[in-house]
């Protein structure tokens, strides 16, 4: 006899959300299955080094472990990201992902991890240049790393943040966490850690000034690599101790390290270690009276560094040229070279200054731009957990029992969404009015850079030093320009060019006002042409140059100096014709300062340049309009 199936309504629904349950957990497992898959092929890529291939790979696990809402995979699958945006030099990227991983090992409470990724992104503040950012994090890790008892890791810690404070100059505070960092790494027995910690107590000691004693952990510390074997290694310590007996005239002390020095240079063949012995051997050679022999090593070192292009070595190349001339009585020569070794100082440290003041800018802007992805993303989470809890209703929904608390429950998400969503809105205007003041901010940098640069210039008693500083703070004017032209501009890869070219043209037609100066110019410019702020730049540096050019030089016998400015775009070209009715370019021009810079943006927009004497000079640019990059938010 068979027993009949029931009709009863309850029934049916019953089996409904029993097969609908079963399904869930079954795909669940499935995509577990797919994550883990995942994750192992990104361990071997990352361990045969295929790091674009592991970066792909990682984008398609962390969408998988997000979907799951698997809190202990992704913060896995970004500090993976962290560490191969590391290795390739994407230290900024780096940054984030390091960021994201430790706020999910702080929701894990995973202390050991918190102390891993705090670190890291300490590391990565310290190769782009942010020192003291660099060192918030690492106190931050060795707060975190209180009760561990991971020695190596706290040795490497201390040793770290002596280095930093040693960057920062405050010695003292170095030398108390190089001790700590030595004795640790002389208790677990670390060789290496030992001899890094030996060489940096010795350039503590060298910024002191107390020379004995840094030639007393160089030794130590060259002992130690000597043992460990590594050439780099042993020959900067070489170095560092001969040129510290150079400094206190012990010459034949001094001679021993270098040549050893010199020796491991030769013998792994790179050019600025071999330009780095030559400089010291010239020095010790005119310190030893034999000036002949020092010239020559001079120019082997002056050869190799022009071809190298290290500032730092070419100003002490040029300082020891100095000192030779002066001792042998070439004092014109010897003013000449100390004009260049002046040149270079000054270039230097107006590179070091402006990239120290755009690092803090981008620093700026790139923690308003974390702040904003984590709010994207928890948004992100909270609707796919949102999305989860509305299928778990729905199948206990099937059952009549839970009905009721499954509508309060979902009245409450939906109440939660909409007030998350209000926060969200709220916290994007704040960072969109922390971007326009970080704008400002750099405009005003560029702006004081630009003052500094017109007092050097004053002061300049070279014509080319001169020349190149004017052409330095045209740019800087065009680049303020253009920051103060994008305050209102919400998308920097959609930017008008007729727009901003008519106001960059006003500010010229107001100079010549100013100058008595009648030229005209005309710009005809579709409003529909749009360019990136990168592209837009080089164009307009570009422009100012041929714009300064005809009227310093064209018009001198033109009763109606005209300049008319043709833009047309045709599928993604965008092609500049400029025209004025001067002399044109005569035969005995030569190019200048100003072309080399026309053709240095030229080749920044990978663009065709040409010009031409037609009724007056014709200049011509064209070159394909960079389109908007896809950006993607968790």
């Amino acid at each position: 006899m068979k027993t009949p199936f029931s009709k009863h309504p309850l029934s049916r629904y019953l089996l409904l959300a029993l097969v609908l349950v079963i399904s869930s957990a079954w795909q669940q497992k499935k995509d577990r299955s797919q994550l883990d898959s995942l994750l192992q092929k990104v361990d071997l890529l990352i361990d045969t080094y295929a790091l674009d291939s592991a970066t792909i790979v990682l984008d398609q696990a962390l969408d998988r472990a997000l979907h799951l809402v698997d809190s202990s995979s992704i913060r896995r699958i970004y500090g993976d990201m962290g560490y191969v945006q590391n290795l390739i030099g994407e230290y900024e990227a780096s940054i984030s992902n390091y960021k994201s991983a430790y706020a999910y090992a702080e929701g894990l409470r995973d202390s050991s991890l918190m102390v891993a990724f705090s670190r890291s992104i300490g590391l990565n503040f310290q190769r782009i240049g942010l020192h003291a950012v660099a060192l918030d994090h690492y106190l931050k890790s060795l707060e975190l790393t209180k009760n561990d008892p991971d020695k190596e890791l706290l040795a490497d810690l201390y040793n770290s943040i002596g280095v930093l404070y040693q960057q920062n100059n405050e010695p003292e505070a170095s030398m108390d966490y190089l001790r700590q960092s030595l004795a640790l790494y002389s208790n677990i027995g670390d060789q290496a850690g030992v001899a890094y910690a030996y060489h940096n107590m010795a350039i503590n000691f060298q910024q002191k000034n107390e020379l004995d004693s840094c030639i007393h952990y160089n030794a130590m510390a060259l002992d130690q690599k000597k043992m460990l074997g590594d050439l780099r290694d042993i020959s900067s310590t070489l170095n560092n101790m001969g040129e510290i007996f150079l400094d206190r005239s012990l010459l034949d002390s001094a001679y021993a390290y270098l040549q050893e020095a010199y020796s491991i240079h030769r013998q792994l063949n790179e050019p600025e270690s071999m330009a780095i012995s030559y400089n010291n051997f010239a020095d010790y050679w005119v310190k030893k009276g034999d000036y002949s022999l020092s010239g020559k090593y001079l120019d082997s070192a002056a050869h190799i560094i022009q071809e190298i292009q290290t500032k730092e070595l070419a100003i002490k190349n040029t300082a020891l040229k100095v000192q030779l001339y002066e001792k042998t009585n070439r004092f014109d020569q010897a003013l000449y070279t100390y004009k260049i070794w002046d040149s270079l100082k000054t270039d230097l440290f107006m590179e070091e200054k402006i990239q120290v003041q755009e690092l803090g800018n981008l620093y700026l802007l790139r923690e308003k731009e974390f702040e904003k992805e984590q709010v994207a993303q928890q948004a992100n989470l909270f609707e796919i957990k949102s999305a989860q809890f509305q299928t778990t209703s729905i199948l206990l929904g099937v059952v009549g029992i839970l009905l009721t608390l499954f509508s309060v429950i979902t009245y409450r998400n939906l109440n939660t969404q909409k007030q998350l969503s209000e926060k969200i809105s709220h916290q994007n205007s704040v960072i969109k009015a922390q971007q326009v003041e970080i704008r400002h901010r750099t405009s005003n940098s560029l702006a004081r850079i630009q003052t500094v640069i017109n007092a050097i210039r004053r002061k300049a008693t070279d014509s080319g030093t001169k020349s190149e500083l004017v052409q330095a703070g045209r740019i800087l004017q065009t680049a303020a320009s253009l920051e103060r032209y994008l305050y209102d501009v919400e998308d920097e890869f959609e930017v008008p060019l007729a727009e901003y070219l008519s106001g960059l043209l006003d500010h010229h037609r107001e100079i010549f006002q100013l100058e008595n100066n009648g030229t005209q110019i005309t710009l005809n410019c579709p409003a529909s042409v749009i360019l990136p702020v990168n592209q837009i730049l080089s164009l307009a540096i570009i422009l100012d140059e041929w714009l300064r050019n005809s009227t310093k030089y064209a018009f001198s016998k033109t009763e109606k100096p005209l300049i008319l400015i043709q833009i047309q775009e045709e599928n993604g070209t965008l092609g500049l014709h400029y025209h004025d009715n001067g002399s044109g370019l005569t035969a005995n021009h030569r190019p200048g300062t100003g072309t080399g810079l026309i053709e240095k943006f030229a080749l920044d927009l990978n663009a065709i340049l040409t010009t031409e004497n037609d009724g007056g000079i014709h200049h011509s640019i064209r070159f394909n309009i960079q389109s908007k990059k896809t950006k993607t938010h968790l």
